[in-house]
């Protein structure tokens, strides 16, 4: 599926930023929007799904978080086993998103759980009930998502920061709105909040942080790490360049004891040394607007 590497064209781009907009849009709506028949829409997205380069996925909710703890782990791996360590882990349902980085740290993994039977609509016929349903609760909610690096944001980088307690909401949601912002949260630990974004370059860390600092002195930014690549984004398994070759449906509520893999594959004794529980700054807002 994956037998060369291409950057993603203006058309292609324009309809993956209006399935941002609308996920659920039909392709009469899409088409109009775009200037196109409904054919030609569907077609352009047919290929960029088969080629792994975009899809419709879900994200939690703001009802959610409501519900479910969700943690930033660090973990840290025996020489040479990330690789190892990432393919493993990667296979766990509750382990929504899975990175390799550039830090001390070896991977950073977003872990949730939570028991939400009581949530759901057994008893619904369908499968449409079942996700209008989740949807109209504010537990889940559908975005597009796409091969990053090949739309020119091959560059992700997190922030761990310290702010005043009563600027964590201004701050917050000031900082969601930021284009390049994919990720925000508010965690408990150390660092009181987290800063996921994607940028065009290595160059634009120190720009990006600078920006930060300019905007809110009070911000205060302990550390930054730079991710190398992507093995799993909210439950798709990734390929280098960001394309999707494989689907783990997230089962947050199963049990997790369950699920554990055999420690013997690479993690060392200190490989959860650091394990940041959050709430999120606003829901939900995980892919960089396109402009």
């Amino acid at each position: 599926m994956q037998d060369s590497v291409r950057r993603l064209g203006e058309d292609d781009l324009a309809l993956i930023h209006a399935l941002q907009l609308r996920p659920r849009a039909s392709w009469t709506d899409l088409g109009r929007a775009l200037g196109v028949d409904p054919v030609t829409a569907a077609r352009r997205w047919s290929r960029l799904t088969e080629c792994g380069e975009a899809w419709i996925g879900v994200s939690p909710g703001p009802r959610l978080f409501e519900q479910v703890c969700v943690a930033f782990v660090d973990i840290e791996c025996a020489a040479g086993a990330a690789a190892a360590v990432a393919r493993a882990l990667s296979g766990r349902p509750h382990v929504l998103t899975l990175e390799r980085s550039a830090g001390t740290q070896d991977l950073l993994a977003t872990v949730a759980t939570s028991d939400l039977a009581a949530a759901l609509d057994t008893s619904s016929s369908t499968v449409k009930r079942r996700l209008d349903r989740l949807t109209r609760l504010g537990l889940l909610r559908f975005r597009c998502d796409f091969a990053r690096p090949l739309e020119g944001w091959p560059v992700a980088v997190t922030f761990w920061a310290k702010l005043p307690t009563l600027d964590v909401p201004d701050i917050g949601h000031a900082l969601i709105r930021l284009p390049e912002t994919r990720n925000c949260a508010a965690i408990s630990g150390p660092h009181n909040l987290i800063l996921q974004a994607s940028l065009h370059s290595v160059e634009d860390v120190l720009r990006f942080e600078t920006q930060l600092a300019i905007a809110h002195p009070s911000l205060d930014i302990a550390e930054r790490v730079i991710t190398l690549r992507h093995d799993k984004l909210l439950g798709r398994l990734l390929d280098p360049y960001g394309r999707s070759v494989g689907t783990v449906p997230p089962d947050i509520w199963s049990n997790p004891v369950e699920a554990t893999p055999d420690p013997g594959f690479g993690c060392s004794k200190a490989a959860h040394n650091r394990s940041e529980s959050s709430r999120p700054c606003q829901a939900g807002r995980e892919t960089p607007r396109h402009h």
